[in-house]
């Protein structure tokens, strides 16, 4: 597994920004089986130090929710507009070629219409 994650960061050109991992508790991933934690191997693959954080029932959903607030206002609804219009808009992207970052104006404008 951590040998793919590596492939994916290196693919998707993110090797210089990582700055954490999250990863839930299995034994696979805290080293339990295999004496080595997942985020060490990691670590020693970028060749640098990064935030190793454990899984604790869902604590992105928490972060991720007060980002959310922040940004764009609290939610009163169960379903969130922006994700509903997100799935609608999701087959006009280019899915081939992917890039994680926002490099033109083209992708500025995109993100727009979807917000």
């Amino acid at each position: 597994m951590c040998d793919v994650t590596i492939k994916t960061i290196d693919d998707w050109g993110l090797r210089d920004d990582i700055k954490a991992f999250t990863f839930d508790m299995t034994a696979a991933n805290s080293g339990r089986l295999n004496g080595v934690p997942v985020c060490a191997l990691l670590e020693a693959k970028l060749d640098k130090g990064a935030l190793c954080l454990s899984c604790c029932h869902h604590i992105h959903e928490i972060v991720l929710e007060e980002v959310f607030s922040s940004c764009l206002g609290p939610s009163s609804a169960p379903e969130i507009q922006v994700f509903k219009r997100l799935k609608k808009f999701w087959p006009n992207f280019v899915h081939i070629d992917f890039s994680p970052r926002i490099r033109d104006e083209l992708d500025v404008e995109t993100s727009k219409m979807i917000l």
